[in-house]
């Protein structure tokens, strides 16, 4: 299982997940061109889990399409929702941009323009070879990314207060998940990055929509140290157990003959009665140490 494959099916978890909650909670206008942000997410992260899973070129022609189906619109519909976030619909800009991703969308789906001319990295992983149609596919669409996060500039440079910080975060956050989503097309261009950066794309699409639904994106900034820190409570923990498992594994194979599937079986236990009684304790703790008041 390689990292296409894992990172695609958090992927499409998260998006599933966060779609169906905007459908149920979300009311305004943002809140339905965000949905459609998450369903193109969702179709993105499919194509990569099958991606990860081709065998063959044909399967894995299959895959790419699906992939950048989602990616295309992924695009699309962020700069559709910053056109809202910020006020400033330039409602032919919008067309064209919508144009120009139905026109790849066609293009990658009835042709082989885009994709084609396979290649094996990374050990399992299928490759296209970038073609001139593909490289002005990537450009486009990183032009568009580029306007999107423009309108988020403006946004940033003329607020003050809390839709100043707003958006500051919404552009840390976006830069990680777009940056680190592209990266996954650039081995096409024979620049062999591991497409690991794929994981920061659902990641602040998850601290966003819970902004958005349960915060209004008002409290973005405490939304996101929250999460920080419990990541890395959970990390520290999670850490820790691995380090027992390995010392466990060594210790009763080497010195009582058991065998490592039977400690496995033990230590796994032992973390599933363990770790959320530990992680709850901790999280508490930071609680009381960082968050002293309560907030509505």
């Amino acid at each position: 299982m390689n990292v296409l494959t894992i990172s695609g099916l958090f992927i499409t978890v998260t998006a599933l997940i966060l779609s169906f909650a905007l459908i149920a909670y979300g009311k305004t206008k943002l809140h339905k061109i965000w949905t459609l942000f998450n369903l193109a997410v969702l179709v993105w992260g499919v194509g990569c889990f099958l991606v990860g899973q081709a065998y063959s070129s044909e399967t894995a022609l299959f895959a790419w399409r699906i992939a950048i189906s989602g990616g295309l619109f992924i695009g699309v519909f962020f700069y559709h929702t910053m056109s809202v976030f910020s006020g400033a619909i330039d409602s032919k800009r919008l067309l064209v941009v919508y144009l120009q991703a139905i026109f790849f969308f066609v293009l990658t789906l009835t042709t082989e323009l885009t994709l084609t001319n396979w290649q094996i990295l990374f050990g399992s992983i299928y490759y296209p070879t970038a073609t001139f149609f593909y490289a002005l596919m990537v450009l486009t669409w990183v032009l568009v990314v580029y306007l999107g996060h423009r309108k988020l500039v403006y946004v940033l440079r003329n607020s003050k207060g809390r839709l100043h910080i707003q958006a500051k975060y919404l552009l840390g956050g976006f830069l990680v998940g777009f940056v680190g989503g592209s990266l996954t097309l650039v081995p096409a261009f024979n620049i062999y990055i591991y497409p690991a950066g794929n994981f920061g794309i659902p990641i602040y699409s998850i601290i966003v929509t819970y902004a958005i639904l349960r915060h209004r994106l008002m409290d973005i900034n405490v939304v996101i140290k929250k999460g920080m820190v419990y990541s890395l409570s959970a990390g520290i923990l999670t850490s820790l157990f691995v380090v027992i498992i390995i010392t466990m594994t060594k210790f009763f194979s080497d010195l009582a003959g058991v065998r490592s599937y039977t400690i496995l079986a033990g230590a796994s236990l032992l973390i599933a009665v363990l770790f959320n009684p530990l992680r709850n304790r901790i999280q508490r703790l930071v609680d009381k140490r960082f968050y002293k008041r309560s907030y509505d």
